[in-house]
């Protein structure tokens, strides 16, 4: 294969495997379900009310490891939304990426984490229905549950390997919330570590006050 065909191939591949929605309503598989019943609210009072700009919950550079690269960071806009994410009062949201690359082992690995800010009465509704996203859409994927330590009020993380893929590229998701909060944490690539991920994810709920 020529130089620099398949480091954009195996690039080609890790961006389809971690495309995610805006709003924190999304799977590591693209769009999520659709949903033809109204949407009811769980009210929960006693979830705080984060007040901080939703930048200041972004992942920065020195929160991962040096090898990584940023590649993007966005506030996303309200027009990014879909419909049932603005049906739980969603409020704002923030997203970066990060890529390591490492053209003579061919290795593209990398990080996408998505925050989206709810009411507080919304926010176990929406823990749940990104949770029976990431659960329900493998799309045939071999897809696994893994232990995860309790970050804010809500966590789960998941290990998902495509069907076939001579690369046996992985995909690993976290989802969790804090306060009002909802972030998904996903890598994916030739070279993914779910310890290191976990070290981010639970950075990231630090950075939630």
């Amino acid at each position: 294969m020529a130089e620099g065909v398949r480091p954009a191939i195996i690039l080609l591949i890790l961006i389809t495997a971690m495309a995610i929605s805006p709003g924190c309503l999304s799977t590591v598989f693209g769009a999520p379900p659709v949903y033809n019943t109204p949407v009811i609210v769980t009210p929960s009072p006693e979830t705080p009310a984060t007040i901080q700009p939703v930048a200041e919950m972004a992942l920065v550079p020195d929160d991962l490891p040096r090898s990584y690269s940023m590649k993007d960071r966005s506030i996303i806009s309200y027009d990014e939304t879909g419909q049932i994410t603005r049906e739980l009062g969603w409020m704002g949201g923030y997203r970066v990426v990060y890529l390591r690359l490492d053209h003579e082992s061919d290795d593209i690995t990398g990080i996408r984490q998505v925050i989206g800010i709810y009411p507080p009465e919304s926010i176990n509704r929406v823990y749940k229905i990104e949770r029976e996203a990431l659960l329900g859409q493998a799309n045939g994927a071999r897809l696994y549950e893994i232990p995860f330590p309790k970050i804010g009020s809500n966590s789960i993380a998941i290990r998902v390997i495509e069907p076939g893929d001579p690369r046996d590229l992985v995909v690993y998701s976290i989802l969790f919330t804090k306060n009002n909060v909802c972030e998904q944490i996903t890598m994916g690539g030739t070279a993914t570590d779910y310890e290191t991920l976990k070290s981010i994810a639970i950075r990231a709920a630090d950075k939630i006050r």
